[in-house]
């Protein structure tokens, strides 16, 4: 027996030295498995027409009392697009009414406008920046009367990514105590239900 436990640890250290080499495999970009003819034409738009499909963001600021044609506003909207510049290869470009005088960019209580954002990099690399892209969102909301919101690719993603994590972290605080229950009830021994249980746990790590 304490051969077979030898072997099973021994195999237990290379799964989980292995593993470790497996965090710059994983993605959250998808892909076709196959060729479709939609992937075909997708492929086609990028290499003949518009390029790469770019990781956007949309930006919208909001503000009760002032509007867009006050001083603060403008100030605002320029010191949070200064802090996306900033920061070192984040953006690719930074859109905002105040640098185009687009009307399309203002709402039509001229209250709230909007802010184009392309990022640099893959939709992967981008989500890593989440953080450093929130930071430089929560300048412009150091002052209480504008509200702040962005939605795009990166942002979706890593909430998405975020509310997964914190879902499965509740399931299992609710899912464990009852299966090991179960299990004790089908076993009739605490070791006995206690076994499945290690042995999940182990290929949680591995």
């Amino acid at each position: 027996p304490w051969r077979t436990l030898g072997v099973w640890l021994l195999v237990l250290v290379l799964a989980g030295i292995s593993a470790s080499t497996l965090n710059d495999a994983l993605t959250t970009e998808q892909r076709f498995l196959n060729d479709p003819e939609s992937q075909q034409g997708a492929e086609l738009l990028k290499d003949r027409l518009r390029g790469a499909q770019p990781i956007t963001e949309t930006i919208v600021i909001r503000s009760e009392t002032a509007t867009v044609d006050d001083a603060g506003f403008q100030a605002t909207v320029d010191g949070l697009v200064s802090e996306l510049e900033a920061v070192p290869d984040l953006t690719r470009s930074v859109v905002s009414y105040f640098s185009t005088d687009n009307p399309a960019l203002v709402s039509e209580d001229r209250h709230s406008t909007i802010v184009s954002v392309v990022l640099n990099g893959t939709l992967d690399e981008a989500i890593e920046r989440v953080p450093d892209y929130q930071a430089a969102l929560a300048s412009a909301q150091k002052d209480g009367d504008y509200q702040v919101y962005s939605v795009g690719d990166a942002t979706l993603s890593e909430a998405f990514s975020t509310i997964s994590e914190e879902d499965l972290a509740k399931g299992e605080t609710i899912g464990l105590p009852v299966a090991i229950l179960i299990l004790i009830v089908l076993f009739g021994a605490l070791v006995a239900a206690g076994l499945p249980v290690i042995v999940g746990f182990v290929s949680i790590f591995i």
